[in-house]
């Protein structure tokens, strides 16, 4: 976050009006000022902001037998290939399977392993804007794939980036904060042991000073459906320091259904941090023993070497990997299969005018995970679909800090993504246009 924007005078936690009826938050008035501020002026008004979709594929497999089934954006075998989906079937020889997908793709690659261990694999085309699709693999066939090549293929990156603001104006750099995530699944061997999904997350940047925690929500599995869910090795007290809305504390990994969380939400919800500046830092405080509050990863050497003039602290530390391991019971088998990046809400959490918020991808915008916030009144806050962070479907390379991430001016194209014909701009104003948009980045307005 470059830097506010704007003071909206009302209290935006409750967005209420008063018993006498006086409205002091002008509608309308919060409308303009977002749009004035947005980078993308009259965009798509349709547009979801996504750069993957879910797709639901019948398979058609050889027969009724048992099968591992891998879907790819190429062929194994090429090392820039990644798996995008990992189910096993079996039962019927005609099953749905829902898998996310780069919308940028138009045809996948997808491997059958049958019980001898034998891999066929057949290339299946994905129209433009089809999101229901038929995988016929009845006639894929032999390539020299084995098991484990199919095993080693790393899943596909994806990258959740925040602004800080909501539900102020941002200056839209959306690197407040930015992390990477892959999901990968471990399938039981036994029938008595749970499956395994694995969200590995990295905590890349942090390019804010106001304090900013993050949790993440799995999307229509309760706690049911999960047996318990645990972080892999990592004991570093990421819940220090931060205030009550990520309601957890140190050990405590896991948010169950009580009091303080939204009674609306039934859904499993991991927190990740209570406070970024710490968990990037790994602790790192200052004279008074106060979090260091600076720009973590988002400031280049240039940058950097001007804190003179901008007063901005910025400093290059490592980033966080950390891996949970949620545990499905084999009885909620169809729900571990269907699972995907579609389905994982990564979300932020921020104060602002006494109140705190959650910034949600456009996907679950209108969603209140934790608590209830803004409780359903004066939903302006989250019309005319503006958004506030954006699910990349890559190792995103973010933009420098105070950099926006595309417009169009009267120089024309700026930003981090500004190549014509390839820049965010161009995407905003049609969702069908550009849809590579984040495989251009400008080198100047790229972190490096």
């Amino acid at each position: 976050m470059n830097k506010p924007k704007l003071l909206i005078a009302a209290t935006m936690a409750t967005l209420v009006l008063t018993a006498c009826q006086h409205e002091f938050f002008q509608k309308q008035r919060y409308v303009d000022l977002v749009a004035e501020e947005f980078p993308v002026k009259d965009f798509d008004a349709g547009h979801t902001w996504a750069t993957a979709r879910e797709l639901t594929m019948s398979v058609i497999l050889p027969s009724a037998d048992s099968y591992e089934v891998y879907m790819f954006t190429g062929i194994p075998a090429v090392s820039t290939t990644r798996l995008l989906q990992h189910v096993k079937l079996n039962g019927a020889n005609r099953q749905s399977v829902n898998v996310s997908c780069p919308t940028v793709l138009s045809e996948l690659w997808i491997a059958i392993v049958d019980a001898a261990g034998e891999v066929k694999e057949a290339r299946i085309a994905v129209g433009t804007n089809e999101v229901n699709i038929t995988a016929d693999l009845s006639s894929a066939y032999l390539r020299g794939s084995t098991p484990a090549m199919l095993a080693g293929v790393s899943p596909q990156p994806y990258t959740f980036c925040f602004e800080d603001a909501f539900p102020q104006p941002g200056d839209y750099d959306f690197n407040d904060l930015v992390m990477g995530v892959q999901l990968n699944k471990r399938y039981a061997v036994n029938t008595t042991d749970p499956d395994t999904l694995i969200i590995s997350t990295n905590l890349k940047a942090v390019g804010t000073v106001n304090p900013i925690g993050a949790a993440m929500r799995l999307k229509g599995v309760n706690t049911a459906v999960v047996g318990t869910t645990y972080e892999a090795e990592d004991t570093y007290p990421y819940y220090k320091y931060g205030s009550s809305f990520v309601p957890t504390t140190e050990g405590r990994k896991f948010i169950e259904k009580t009091s303080e969380v939204n009674p609306a939400n039934r859904d499993v919800c991991i927190p990740l941090f209570c406070d970024a500046h710490y968990a990037i830092s790994k602790g790192s405080m200052d004279n008074a023993q106060q979090v260091v509050r600076c720009y973590y990863n988002t400031m280049t050497d240039e940058d950097m070497a001007e804190v003179a003039t901008t007063g901005k602290l910025g400093m290059k530390v490592g980033t966080v990997k950390r891996e949970f391991r949620v545990l499905f019971h084999q009885s909620s088998r169809a729900s571990f299969n269907d699972f995907n990046m579609m389905d994982l809400d990564l979300f932020a959490v921020t104060s602002y005018n006494g109140g705190y918020f959650e910034t949600h991808t456009m996907t679950y915008k209108a969603d209140e995970v934790i608590h209830q916030y803004i409780n359903g009144a004066n939903q302006e806050v989250y019309s005319k679909n503006y958004i506030w962070a954006l699910l990349v479907a890559t190792d995103f390379r973010y933009a420098r800090e105070g950099k926006v991430i595309g417009t169009l001016g009267a120089n024309g194209y700026d930003g981090a993504y500004c190549t014509p014909s390839h820049s965010f701009f161009d995407w905003g104003r049609d969702r069908y246009n550009a849809r590579d948009w984040y495989l251009y980045p400008d080198n100047t307005n790229t972190y490096r």
